[in-house]
């Protein structure tokens, strides 16, 4: 790959973290499989180690519900480039909710290093009164681990 001079400088100056993010999402995102081999959707970046604005999660959801009363919890994921808020997995099992915030890194490859928040919005219903436990997984970067977030939830 060969740099311009002016390129070289300006990557030459970035923080370590904030220019590894930069080479996966300008690299098409290479960070996990994508949701579907047809797809440039990836799993979401929800924590990002160290950075003012993205460490820790940033998530929203209610504190206690009516039974199967529709809840919508917010997940925000993190991308540099042209990312768009993708697919948002939800899967309900019993008191257990899994939610999954895909980014779309799509066809067009962008130059921005800037860092960009996306809201997925995920929204479901709980069948059963109790305690439920709300999980989402995403990835902490820079090292692109998949990580999982929980909290509870009141079902009356």
């Amino acid at each position: 790959m060969v740099f311009s001079n002016n390129l070289y400088r300006r990557v030459s100056f970035m923080n370590r973290p904030m220019l590894l993010l930069m080479v996966a999402a300008a690299s098409g995102c290479g960070i996990e499989e994508p949701l579907a081999p047809e797809t440039n959707m990836y799993l979401g970046i929800i924590q990002y180690t160290g950075h003012p604005q993205a460490d820790p999660v940033h998530w929203q959801a209610p504190d206690s519900a009516p039974v199967g009363q529709e809840i919508a919890v917010s997940v925000t994921t993190w991308g540099i480039g042209c990312p768009q808020v993708g697919v948002t997995q939800v899967t309900v099992e019993g008191s257990t909710v899994v939610i999954e915030p895909f980014d779309d890194y799509g066809e067009v490859r962008c130059a921005s290093a800037t860092l960009i928040s996306l809201e997925h919005i995920a929204r479901f219903s709980i069948p059963i009164t109790g305690e439920a436990t709300i999980q989402v997984i995403g990835l902490r970067a820079p090292k692109r681990k998949v990580i999982r977030v929980e909290r509870t939830l009141l079902v009356y």
